[in-house]
């Protein structure tokens, strides 16, 4: 089940090795031991789950159905099949997500059910116990991060955080960024430039890829490092008329035609940085701490790369956001709703440990 030191994974396959150890971080439970539920169990309900490929890997799909008596049926993940379902009221019981945008988008036209509830009976999942990044699945009809609960993040990073290659960084005479002190956006795109290298026309390596999950994402972190909002005072419409906007549009835009990195510019065949920088072909890769988890597992990558803090605008503060918070949440029209709890409570409270042993 190891993936081989140093060979190339699918986003997808990568997702799959860390996801349950990312849900417990996520969850970010004590050093006590874990709680089973006493919640439901048995009684042969089916629960579906539309995800995307590997998300939960069917070794964990068998070991759910087996300890808590729940058939799991996957359907792939796909927003129109999803609409369709909810409109249908026949949605899945548990949808995967993207809490920095899918769950405001969700909550806001009253299709989620409010879990609240059933973390508050829950034996395994305790409020108290969660990361505070899983405060991206709360909307109270005005502002994330407050009222209720919606869903909850299996994985997450401070996704404006950048990984670099000393190795190359040394190939082409450039300092090494440090690793606890941020450098400004101004300067990490003049050593981007640095660089990267061309052959023939064609990009051999890229200086440094800084596209972030998304890239509204993206530019709304940039302008909050920039200092202001990319959206006007009661988030109806997305401003860029305003200086902090304007600047971090700029910085992107320079970004691009530079093309020391990927962009719809010049697309990394490859599609996410992964790959490429694994094959040492990046130079640095803003896919936050996350990204650690394939280069971790890389015996000749791991010790060439370092992690650095997000940059900052000449000037400006440090902003280190969660762009994603990929999780799971509940249709409000689900059909099983408490089989479904019993699933969710099972892969992000008890699942971790049958992961581990899965994976030896």
């Amino acid at each position: 089940m190891h993936p081989r030191a140093g060979a190339s994974l699918s986003r997808r396959r990568f997702l799959a090795l860390s996801a349950a150890g990312a849900a417990t971080g996520a969850a970010s439970l004590s050093g006590c031991a874990m709680q089973v539920s006493s919640g439901v169990s048995g009684g042969g309900e089916t629960v579906t789950l539309m995800v995307k490929p590997d998300d939960i890997s069917p070794e964990l799909v068998r070991q759910a159905q087996k300890d808590i008596g729940v058939k799991i049926t996957t359907v792939r993940y796909d927003i129109t099949k999803l609409i369709g379902m909810m409109t249908n009221g026949a949605p899945p019981d548990l949808v995967r997500g993207v809490g920095a945008t899918d769950a405001p988008y969700f909550a806001a036209r009253d299709v989620m059910e409010d879990l609240d509830p059933y973390f508050a009976r829950s034996t395994v999942l305790k409020v108290d116990d969660l990361d505070p990044v899983n405060d991206l699945w709360r909307y109270d009809g005005r502002t994330q991060g407050k009222g209720p609960r919606y869903g909850m993040a299996k994985d997450f990073s401070q996704d404006s955080m950048y990984w670099y290659n000393t190795a190359l960084f040394d190939g082409a005479g450039v300092d090494h960024p440090s690793e606890t002190e941020p450098v400004t956006y101004e300067e990490w795109l003049e050593n981007a430039k640095r660089l990267t290298r061309r052959k023939s026309g064609q990009t051999t390596v890229f200086g440094g890829s800084y596209n972030g999950v998304s890239t509204p994402n993206l530019l709304a972190s940039l302008t909050a490092a920039a200092g202001g909002s990319l959206f006007n005072d009661d988030f109806s419409r997305i401003d860029f008329t305003t200086p902090e906007a304007r600047k971090a549009l700029a910085w992107y835009i320079e970004y691009g035609r530079s093309r020391v990195g990927p962009s719809i510019v010049q697309p990394d065949p490859n599609t996410w940085d992964g790959p490429t920088f694994q094959a040492n072909r990046m130079a640095m890769s803003n896919s936050g701490y996350w990204l650690g988890g394939l280069i971790n597992a890389d015996k000749k990558l791991a010790p060439h790369a370092r992690l650095a803090p997000a940059p900052v605008f000449e000037g400006g503060r440090r902003v280190s956001p969660c762009q994603a918070g990929t999780g799971l949440w509940m249709p409000k029209k689900a059909r099983n709703k408490d089989a479904a709890w019993r699933v969710f409570e099972w892969f992000f409270g008890e699942a971790g440990t049958v992961f581990a042993t899965l994976m030896r």
